[in-house]
């Protein structure tokens, strides 16, 4: 059986992103008036009924939210892990550039494309030591 890879397979994956609906983060940067699935993903639009926005304001919908969300972070954690981390970190130097880039990301708020320019150039400048 054919698998779909390389560009049929990242054309397939950006149309299917587009499908799913993502909810918001607490303290996150999505506000509950966004769009369904936009940039900040919310998991309601602005016209959205009363019921829809009553159900998220329950604290059993909340806790399933946050219950999922955990989930979703746990499956990406663990495919970040093996094979990504696995296979990129083998040294001491990888790992400081990747500790470096992650701090960068989290406690200083770079803008993600910054880090990415710097991180391949990173990558071409240890590549070569």
């Amino acid at each position: 059986m054919l698998e779909p890879n390389g560009l049929i397979g990242a054309g397939i994956a950006l149309v299917a992103v587009g499908r799913f609906v993502f909810s918001t983060v607490e303290n996150g940067l999505g506000k509950p008036t966004d769009a369904v699935g936009g940039p900040n993903g919310s998991a309601v639009t602005k016209r959205a009924s009363a019921e829809a926005i009553d159900f998220r304001k329950r604290e059993s919908a909340r806790a399933l939210m946050r219950g999922a969300n955990a989930a979703v972070v746990s499956i990406l954690g663990a495919a970040l892990y093996d094979p990504v981390f696995t296979s990129a970190i083998v040294g001491r130097l990888q790992f400081a550039l990747a500790r470096t880039f992650f701090v960068l990301l989290m406690a200083w708020k770079t803008n993600p494309w910054i880090v990415v320019l710097v991180a391949a150039e990173g990558g071409l400048l240890i590549g070569t030591a």
